[in-house]
C-alpha cells in the first residue's frame, strides 16, 4: 500500500489527501482507518465519487471536473464566445460502447441528424474535434457512460467551461448510492436534468428551438460565470480546510 509506504518513511505533522474514489465505490472504504479520528495519520481527506462515506468533517466530496489527464485545457469566462450564433443545437462526441451506440439510434428516430454534432470515436481528441463541437453546441448531451456508471462525468464540467449546458441522466444506476450529482445541485448548477434521454430529448430539443438568441447568451452568460463561481467556492472551501487542521 503506497500510503504505509509514505507513512513509514516519513509522518507528517499534518496530512491532507485528495484522491480519486473507485468508480463504482465498492473499495473506497480502506481509508477510514487512516483518519485521524480513528487514531490515524490523515485529517482530512477529499474524495471524488463517493457519497456514502462522506462526512463534511473529515472526508469532503469533491468535484471530478475537467479531464485534465487527458490535457482538457483551463478556460476562463472571458475566453469563451458567448454572442454568437452556435451552429448546433446539441452535441454527442462519445465512444463506441453501449451507451453511444443507443445515442446513435435517438439521433436517428429524431432526426436530429442536421441539427446536433455526433462523432464516435475510440479517443478524444480534445484539441480538435471535441473542444470545437461543445463550443459549437448550445447543449452537450453527458450521460453515464455505461449502466452502473456514476451520472457525474467529466463532460458535465467541460461543457460548464465552454458555455454549453450540460444535459444529464438522473435515471441511472449509480453503485456508489446516494446522489452522484448532489454538490451540482447544492449549488444551484445550470444544467437540464433528465430521467432518460430516451425518453425526455425530444422535448428538450423541442424546448431550445423556442429559445432566441438573446435568451440563450444570457445563458451562456450564467454558465461560464457560474462554472468560475463554482471552481472559486471549491478552492476556497480546500483552502479553509486546511487552515482549520492547521491551526487547529
Amino acid at each position: 500500500m503506497w500510503l504505509n509506504d509514505i507513512l513509514i518513511s516519513h509522518t507528517p505533522k499534518t496530512l491532507f489527501l485528495v484522491i480519486l474514489g473507485d468508480g463504482d465505490c465498492s473499495n473506497n472504504q480502506w481509508i477510514i482507518p487512516y483518519l485521524s479520528s480513528n487514531g490515524g495519520s490523515i485529517d482530512a481527506v477529499f474524495i471524488v465519487r463517493d457519497k456514502l462515506i462522506t462526512d463534511e468533517s473529515e472526508i469532503f466530496q469533491w468535484p471530478l471536473g475537467v479531464a485534465t489527464h487527458r490535457d482538457f485545457p483551463l478556460f476562463f469566462p472571458d475566453e469563451i464566445d458567448i454572442l454568437s450564433q452556435r451552429p448546433f443545437v446539441c452535441n454527442f462526441f462519445g465512444t463506441a460502447n453501449t451507451k453511444g451506440a443507443a445515442i446513435l439510434r435517438l439521433f436517428k428516430e429524431l432526426n436530429l441528424e442536421s441539427l446536433c454534432y455526433l462523432k464516435m470515436s475510440n479517443t478524444t481528441e480534445f484539441y480538435g474535434d471535441y473542444i470545437q463541437a461543445v463550443s459549437d453546441s448550445d447543449l452537450t448531451l453527458c450521460p453515464a457512460s455505461e449502466l452502473g456508471s456514476s451520472a457525474e462525468s467529466y463532460c458535465i464540467y467541460e461543457a460548464f467551461s465552454l458555455g454549453s449546458v450540460p444535459v444529464v441522466e438522473e435515471d441511472v444506476v449509480d453503485n456508489c448510492g446516494g446522489d452522484p450529482l448532489r454538490l451540482l445541485k447544492q449549488h444551484n448548477a445550470p444544467f437540464i436534468l433528465v430521467e432518460s434521454l430516451d425518453d425526455d430529448l425530444g422535448d428538450v430539443i423541442a424546448n431550445e428551438s423556442r429559445l432566441n438568441l438573446q435568451e440563450k447568451i444570457a445563458r451562456r452568460a450564467t454558465v461560464v460565470n457560474w462554472y468560475a463561481n463554482f471552481r472559486h467556492h471549491m478552492a476556497s472551501q480546500f483552502t479553509r480546510v486546511l487552515k482549520a487542521h492547521i491551526n487547529h
